[in-house]
């Protein structure tokens, strides 16, 4: 009837009404969006650019002895590691590494060297993760030594055991590396196994206080847990062969 296909008529204009008013709306945002990028790349600092980030970080790094200084630095160079690897072949060839594994093993367990450890040893991470640098890191003195410490001196804190252990794997999923460190390093291997057999002790103890208590878990078993199979996943690296 009429009726209907004026009602029709009327239905479709109004849809097609909202329909205009939501694209205007959507393009008003996108207008605004652009509007404020183009304005943040105008006042970008150039020395922000993670080139010259990683310029700056390495310069503070190799001639600082200011604690705070060279923990900014190493968290500057966490980020400009972990994306470019051109930061990572920079860090190879101003021997950067070698200045990092020196820091690390000037650190005791005193909160802000603690702090630095974790930025040390996650740049050693991104680091080993790169084919621009793993050889590096590996060749480098005491490596391997170095790596295993942390592990026996900080079990208890995930946030540097962590990304040591995973340096250490990154290292050994190359079988020459591995077989190498097997020959070479006899010693190291044996203190990484009595790392992992004393996490197992202490995942079996928790285990025992966990059932008098009634309880079935708790985050102390899932961390021993976690950081004892990650040793273990290291050890099969080196005994595969």
């Amino acid at each position: 009837t009429r009726f209907h296909r004026t009602l029709r008529l009327i239905v479709a204009v109004q849809s097609w009404y909202r329909g205009m008013q939501v694209r205007k709306a959507a393009a008003k945002k996108i207008r605004e969006a652009r509007r404020k990028i183009a304005k943040s790349s105008r006042q970008a600092d150039p020395t922000q650019t993670l080139g010259q980030r990683t310029t700056s970080a390495l310069e503070v790094l190799l001639t600082t002895r200011n604690l705070s200084l060279v923990i900014h630095s190493c968290h500057s160079l966490v980020v400009s590691t972990e994306f470019s690897a051109e930061c990572c072949r920079r860090m190879v060839e101003t021997n950067s590494i070698e200045v990092l594994f020196r820091l690390i093993r000037s650190c005791n367990r005193s909160q802000p060297h603690q702090q630095l450890l974790k930025e040390a040893l996650q740049i050693l991470k991104n680091l080993a993760a790169n084919p621009a640098s793993v050889q590096a890191v590996f060749e480098c003195r005491d490596s391997v030594d170095s790596l295993i410490e942390q592990l026996q001196m900080f079990r208890d804190k995930e946030e540097i055991f962590s990304p040591a252990v995973e340096t250490l794997r990154l290292l050994f999923e190359d079988p020459i590396r591995a077989a190498n460190s097997s020959l070479l390093l006899a010693d190291s291997v044996q203190r990484l196994q009595a790392v992992h057999d004393l996490l197992q002790h202490k995942v079996e103890l928790e285990i025992k206080y966990l059932s008098r208590s009634k309880a079935t878990t708790s985050a102390n078993l899932k961390q021993l847990q976690r950081s004892s199979r990650s040793v273990q996943r290291v050890l099969n690296l080196l005994n595969r062969h």
